[in-house]
C-alpha cells in the first residue's frame, strides 16, 4: 500500500515558518487549533474499529497552507489498522528525538498510539509560541497538557481543541 499527500507547493513546513514575523500570535493559535482538529479527524478514521496512527509528526512534516490550515505529510511510518506496520527502515524521531513520545523512544514504533501522536503534535506546535508574551505562555501551557511523560496523563485532542478555542474567544456549544 502506498500513501501520498496532495501538497500545496507554496505551503512551507512549520519549521520554515517559525521565524515569520508577520504571522501574528492569534493566527498561530488558530493554526494550532486547526492542526489539532486535523489530527482528531485523522484519528477518527477507523476502518475495522482501530484508529490510524501517524507516528511521524514533526515541524518538518506539518505544512502551513495560505489559509492557516495544516497539511500533514510524512506518512511513511503510519500504522494502518489490521497491519503490523507500514514503517520504513528509517530511524525513529526527528533527528534529535525532541518530538518523539517517550514510550516510542523506549520501545520503538510498535508502542506508538494516538496518545503518541498527541505528544508529537503538541511538541511540534510549541515551537510557534516561544515569545515571552502572555498569549504565548498560555498557549504553551495548553499544549504542555499533551506532552505528559505518561501517555495516560496526556490531554485528549478534544480537550486541547476546546481550550485553544477558548483562548481565541470562540464559544463552544454545551
Amino acid at each position: 500500500m502506498f500513501f501520498f499527500t496532495v501538497v500545496d507547493a507554496a505551503a512551507p513546513y512549520l519549521a520554515g515558518r517559525i521565524d515569520t514575523a508577520s504571522w501574528a500570535t492569534a493566527s498561530r493559535i488558530e493554526f494550532a487549533r486547526n492542526a489539532v482538529q486535523a489530527m482528531e479527524e485523522f484519528h477518527s478514521v477507523r476502518p475495522g474499529g482501530e484508529a490510524l496512527v501517524h507516528r511521524n509528526l514533526t515541524p518538518s512534516t506539518i505544512l502551513v497552507r495560505h489559509d492557516n490550515s495544516p497539511i500533514l505529510t510524512g506518512f511513511d511510518r503510519t500504522r494502518i489498522p489490521s497491519d503490523l506496520s507500514v514503517a520504513s527502515g528509517m530511524s525513529i524521531g526527528d533527528g534529535d528525538g525532541s518530538t518523539t513520545a517517550p514510550e516510542v523512544i523506549k520501545s520503538g514504533l510498535a508502542a506508538a498510539d494516538c496518545r503518541s501522536d498527541v505528544y508529537s503534535l503538541c511538541t511540534s506546535l510549541t515551537v510557534l509560541f516561544q515569545d515571552d508574551d502572555d498569549l504565548c505562555r498560555r498557549t504553551r501551557d495548553i499544549l504542555a497538557k499533551g506532552t505528559a511523560a505518561t501517555p495516560s496523563d496526556r490531554a485528549a485532542l478534544s480537550d486541547l481543541n476546546r481550550q485553544l478555542a477558548e483562548l481565541l474567544g470562540i464559544s463552544q456549544p454545551r
